[in-house]
């Protein structure tokens, strides 16, 4: 089941829903969350102050590893919400955050 997530306000109300559905078909949870890219305005303040170089290595390598870290946290969430030792915690497969268009990414 995939369960698209804005990680918003109500994002807890809805990963309980989920959860209970993926518990009453028996069914594996796929959790995604969709950051979209930056707009030309962020582009242009990064770029003039941290130069080309480093927004490069900021698109490359920083994305990446912003984007880990937001799934980390995703993950850390759940376990908290839950418990860790929590039997739901089980029915989610994976958590994947990715960069993108929100509902080009989802269909994909």
């Amino acid at each position: 089941m995939l369960y698209a997530t804005d990680l918003g306000l109500y994002a807890p109300y809805v990963t309980q829903h989920a959860l209970a559905l993926a518990r009453t078909f028996n069914a594996g949870l796929y959790v995604i969350h969709v950051v979209e890219p930056m707009g030309l305005f962020a582009e242009s303040v990064l770029q003039s102050h941290l130069g080309e170089e480093a927004l490069k290595e900021l698109r490359g390598k920083g994305v990446n590893t912003f984007l880990d870290a937001i799934e980390q946290r995703v993950l850390d969430g759940f376990r908290e919400e839950l418990g860790d030792g929590h039997a739901d915690l089980s029915l989610i497969r994976t958590i994947r955050v990715v960069q993108g268009e929100p509902a080009s990414v989802i269909i994909e």
